[in-house]
């Protein structure tokens, strides 16, 4: 009796869970709230069917859906079911009429965020726009003495523009800072230095250890007034979204003190600790401010002193004893700070690897830039991706591209992206990243799995670097943040004029890596609240680097997409009033940062490091303590592989315990997080390719799952339902991650993050207006991620 009594509830529990189900998802609740984060509105058809350019420049619309290509070549559909050998092209639809699109409401909402973005201000990361405040040399030196933080790195790793950014430099770019405001003005200068003694190398110490007074906000009330905003309501609004962007970063970290702790305890039953006191810190700061440079400017016919590091400082005095006679108009090259991106390559049989392309680039240049490194077959397209045998790379940065020469697959090993950071003093940093490894176990033996097939579709891959050697600007990453709307408009109007994701996507490329963006941000607010107890400062003594990763690979038989995000380097310095609080405060951080990697996309990942170590501490798999130049030092990793997702894997997490410094490691290279999700290639030349595989993450992912739908079994409304669901958890997970971008500052509080509110404000449910706790209604309840 009691068995038919758990069976007869498990039954009504059935029923229950099937009606709840077609409630929510397979009736109008779900189609309703899909209705509110896409409103669709009647627009103009275009005379020709096949021109979308007619449809906001956009989508397709509705009714002419499938006739952007009837032909199994060019069909998103045919193109998949050439590829399995099975499914059909769709058949073309009567186009209907009105064409929909974007409701006009929404439509002019992206239309006033374009326009209100002219008011976010660039003084805070644009030199000359700075520099047109400043009424005259002294007002400039005073600014950068005043106002730009003294940092003890060696020679020059931001430059103006990332000095700026920062509001802190090395004496070398805090030179460089005076510098450019100074040329905006026409007035001569030239960069002299010095060796330090120790006297002046400890008073440099100390205007690092003490924090310039903050700068003063922007002046926004002419902003505000333009755009008919109020900014008492405006400073509510922001703040209370600052506050629970704070709440939440402050819940994280609490939840990774239990996990970090056992980290530590791993370290010291192995008897290892982190460092107790930071004299490795002031050690590292007092050689990398021996050699001291400051400006000397023309005034009347004489070279003048303008050193703006100490906060004493006065026109015509400097620091350290008399300047070598070595004057320079820019700083020499071997105090710049650079970064060297390479493709390298192995062959079975060779003596010697052989690099594909390599560009090198002053770091200044490329901080927070991108840099993109593609391979590709730039002739046959991707509707040849299958037969490619062909390939060139390419490593572009700041409208420059370095191509190599076109490479063969045939007898290739390995490929390798490797990355080499130099900074003045210090022995060069390698990471290195396979792209591609066709070698059995390690051997010299060619994989028999990897067929010339397999191998063109991991050939085929874009990589988008973003170093960053100091804090982003509030501005800066809010005009960062318009620019991402606009894919954000693009995958709205594709979806609201009848896009399922079997056509091709919007053609809007993603222009800045708006993962990495986010990753940093978050890192940020965690720093800063890590350093509100006034016990421990952190300090960028390197850069951060992160990739996104969008390519091809096999499952099997059948062609799929990889979306990765890796966070290359986390590391920097730690100090504050109590030395080993502050270095495991910096334990804490890589902790943390590693459960940002994870949660970047909406869709599921491995779990990297920290599901790896669950897995193990479930399987009663014990953890050891490894060195070596594999692991970078020190390593905490499970003695033996883990199954994760039904796979053995190994990882680890690299520790310096000098430092603190902790980042998440994923075997067999070390790389970061790797989302393996669905994708055909079905764009029809080069350039299109790249635009689909640089689609932002999780929008991407929606219009290559569709694509493979049928491959899954998935068909008709099914797959309709799948593509809104997948649609509204990518468009509620960009949302999510802008309002925790904009709401992070420097500063406690400025009228910036008000303005900024009002200008990224969608005014769409899931958005900011419409939190808490996570996105809103529509987006906390029916758009999670749908796999």
């Amino acid at each position: 009796m009691r068995r038919l009594a758990i069976l007869v509830v498990l039954v009504v529990l059935a029923l229950l869970a099937i009606v709840a189900w077609h409630a929510l998802w397979g009736g109008g609740t779900q189609n309703a709230a899909y209705a509110t984060l896409f409103p669709t509105g009647p627009i103009a058809c275009p005379q020709n069917p096949g021109d979308l350019s007619g449809i906001e420049g956009w989508a397709p619309g509705a009714g002419h859906a499938a006739e952007m290509g009837n032909s199994a070549g060019t069909n998103a559909g045919g193109f998949a079911g050439g590829l399995a050998g099975s499914a059909p092209s769709p058949e073309a639809t009567a186009p209907a009429s009105p064409c929909t699109g974007l409701s006009p409401a929404l439509a002019a909402r992206f239309d006033r965020i374009a326009a209100d973005a002219t008011y976010i201000p660039t003084d805070g990361f644009d030199p000359a726009a700075r520099a047109g405040e400043l009424a005259d040399l002294d007002a400039a030196f005073a600014f950068v003495r005043d106002h730009i933080q003294t940092d003890a790195y060696a020679g020059s790793m931001r430059g103006a523009a990332g000095t700026l950014q920062a509001r802190a430099g090395s004496p070398a770019d805090k030179a460089l800072l005076l510098a450019a405001l100074l040329a905006s003005k026409g007035v001569p200068v030239r960069f002299v230095h010095a060796q330090l003694g120790d006297g002046d190398v400890a008073a440099v110490v100390a205007a690092v250890l003490a924090s310039p007074p903050p700068q003063p906000p922007p002046n926004l009330s002419a902003a505000f007034a333009a755009m008919g905003v109020d900014p008492s309501a405006s400073r509510t609004a922001a703040g209370a979204l600052r506050q629970r962007t704070q709440a939440a970063a402050d819940a994280t970290i609490a939840a990774a003190a239990a996990p970090a702790q056992t980290l530590l305890a791993t370290l010291a039953s192995k008897n290892v600790a982190l460092a107790s006191s930071d004299a490795a810190l002031r050690a590292a700061w007092a050689a990398n401010l021996r050699d001291h440079w400051w400006l000397q400017v023309e005034v009347d016919g004489a070279w003048v002193d303008y050193d703006p590091t100490l906060p004493s400082a006065k026109a015509g005095t400097h620091v350290g004893p008399a300047a070598l006679p070595d004057t320079a108009d820019d700083l020499p090259a071997g105090v710049r700070a650079t970064i060297d991106v390479r493709l390298v390559a192995t062959r079975f049989g060779a003596a010697a690897p052989a690099t594909l392309v390599e560009r090198t680039m002053d770091l200044r240049d490329v901080d927070a830039s991108p840099i993109v490194v593609t391979i590709g077959d730039r002739d046959g397209g991707s509707s040849a991706i299958a037969t490619a045998t062909s390939f060139v790379p390419s490593i572009g940065s700041g409208g420059g591209e370095t191509t190599g020469d076109a490479f063969a697959s045939d007898a290739l090993a390995t490929v390798d992206l490797e990355i080499v950071v130099t900074q003045p003093g210090a022995p060069p940093r390698l990471y290195r990243r396979s792209v591609l490894d066709r070698r059995l176990d390690g051997s010299a033996t060619l994989d028999p799995a990897w067929t010339p097939r397999r191998t063109a579709y991991a050939l085929t891959a874009g990589y988008t670097l973003l170093p960053l050697a100091g804090d982003l600007d509030p501005g800066f990453a809010g005009l960062r943040e318009v620019e991402g709307l606009r894919t954000v408009q693009a995958f709205m109007a594709y979806a609201a004029a009848g896009g399922d994701g079997t056509q091709l996507p919007p053609l809007a490329p993603q222009t800045y890596p708006m993962q990495a963006l986010h990753y940093y941000a978050y890192d940020q607010l965690i720093r800063r609240r890590l350093e509100s107890s006034g016990a421990v400062r952190f300090y960028f003594d390197r850069p951060q680097l992160a990739i996104e990763h969008h390519g091809f690979d096999l499952a099997g038989n059948v062609p799929r997409a990889i979306a990765g995000f890796d966070v290359v380097e986390n590391g920097m310095s730690a100090s504050g009033t109590q030395p080993s609080a502050a270095v495991r405060e910096n334990f804490t951080r890589g902790y943390v940062d590693e459960f940002a990697e994870q949660h970047l996309f909406s869709a599921p990942s491995d779990g990297g490091t920290i599901a790896l170590l669950e897995a193990a501490r479930k399987s009663g798999i014990a953890l050891e303590v490894l060195q070596g130049d594999r692991y970078g030092g020190v390593a905490i990793a499970p003695s033996k592989p883990v199954q994760l997702d039904g796979s053995p894997r190994m990882g680890w997490w690299q520790v310096d315990v000098q430092n603190g410094n902790l980042i998440g490691r994923m075997g067999p290279d070390g790389a970061g997080q790797e989302l393996a999700e669905y994708a055909i290639a079905r764009a029809n030349d080069w350039s299109t390719l790249l635009s689909m595989v640089e689609f932002y993450g999780d929008f991407f992912r929606c219009i290559a799952g569709a694509v493979e739908a049928p491959l899954e079994g998935r068909s008709g409304a099914r797959a309709q339902e799948w593509f809104k669901q997948c649609a509204g958890a990518a468009l509620c997970s960009y949302l999510e991650a802008l309002g925790s971008s904009e709401a992070i500052s420097r500063a406690e509080w400025s009228d910036l993050q008000a303005l900024m509110y009002n200008i990224l404000d969608m005014s769409v449910t899931g958005s900011k207006d419409a939190w808490p706790p996570s996105g809103g209604y529509a987006c906390g309840k029916f758009f999670k991620s749908p796999l």
